[in-house]
């Protein structure tokens, strides 16, 4: 799950920087600038949202997956170039609370004895979720913009199948209970 985090993460953050529509009708910097505040925004809802009493774990992944998956296919279907960057900020935001979530899930769902070969072993394939991201830019590049989107929305909805199969929800549980 984590891998599905990073690959649509920074696919969007290189589409974003190397879109030739984007470069054309907006400052890179500021491009980036806005979505490191984004990010960080993000990180702090993300943090509060996790401890919300009524969201567990599973929902909360599930819900940021249909919503990041949702702002991708808004993101294609407006062509106007204002809306696409929008709804690539909201993309990357709810990735960003996704990808927070998967960490705490992923440490509080295993035992101690395994807990951290298994989080190390996700920060694995999240690497190359994070190699194979800049690729999907040759892709768009090669074929239609909108393709990328398309593919990481289908990704995305890959994920919500993952968070609605996983066995275990973790939200105020105590960690040795866990499988």
């Amino acid at each position: 799950m984590r891998g599905i985090s990073m690959f649509s993460f920074y696919t969007l953050i290189f589409l974003i920087t190397n879109t030739d529509s984007i470069r054309q009708n907006y400052n890179q910097i500021n491009v980036l600038l806005i979505n490191c505040v984004v990010g960080l925004v993000a990180s702090i809802i993300g943090a509060v949202t996790i401890e919300h009493k009524s969201i567990g774990r599973k929902k909360l992944l599930f819900i940021t997956g249909l919503l990041s998956s949702l702002s991708l296919v808004l993101s294609f279907a407006l062509q106007d170039y204002s809306w696409h960057i929008i709804g690539i900020f909201a993309t990357n935001f709810f990735l960003t609370i996704q990808y927070l979530t998967v960490g705490l899930y992923i440490n509080e769902a295993y035992r101690t004895k395994v807990r951290n070969t298994a989080g190390s072993l996700t920060f694995m394939i999240s690497r190359f979720g994070s190699i194979l991201g800049p690729f999907m830019v040759l892709v768009s590049e090669n074929l239609i913009t909108g393709v990328s989107l398309i593919i990481i929305s289908c990704i995305q909805l890959l994920f919500m199948l993952l968070c609605a199969i996983s066995p275990v929800e973790t939200k105020n549980k105590s960690l040795d209970e866990q499988i």
